[in-house]
């Protein structure tokens, strides 16, 4: 596991934002597989150190790569979750995000229709266990 994973790493939002960038830079290289890894690596990190409010970003990164590999279904319900638990805690997607994350969301087609409400539904150990699903 890259150390910027560990909650060992310095402090708490240092080794966030440091996940935040390698996991971006990871999508960017469009290294899905490695991405894929990082997220659930990081939900685990986050999990352990109750730092709840940053798995909705896990759990849309993961629906994008949902989206790529054609698995709309897995993509929808990962971004339902996700919006759901961002309305709870109060932490709308920051506007520097927002772009993105339409455009993946615009391309689920029937998908948004039949599994976004069922991901909105989901409590969050719920959301945590589909999102670490392969």
């Amino acid at each position: 596991m890259p150390e910027i994973l560990t909650a060992e790493s310095n402090s708490l939002a240092a080794s966030q934002q440091l996940i935040e960038h390698f996991l971006d830079a990871l999508w960017m290289e469009r290294d899905l597989k490695r991405a894929s890894h990082a997220y659930h690596e990081a939900i685990t990190e986050l999990t352990k150190a109750y730092h709840l409010i940053r798995i909705p970003e896990c759990l849309e990164g993961l629906g994008k790569i949902a989206v790529v590999q054609n698995q709309l279904e897995r993509g929808a319900r990962l971004f339902g979750a996700a919006e759901g638990m961002r309305e709870k805690m109060g932490t709308p997607i920051p506007p520097i995000q927002r772009g993105d994350y339409d455009a993946h969301v615009q391309s689920l087609g029937t998908a948004f229709e039949t599994s976004w409400s069922p991901g909105r539904g989901m409590t969050m150990e719920q959301a945590i266990a589909l999102a670490m699903e392969n």
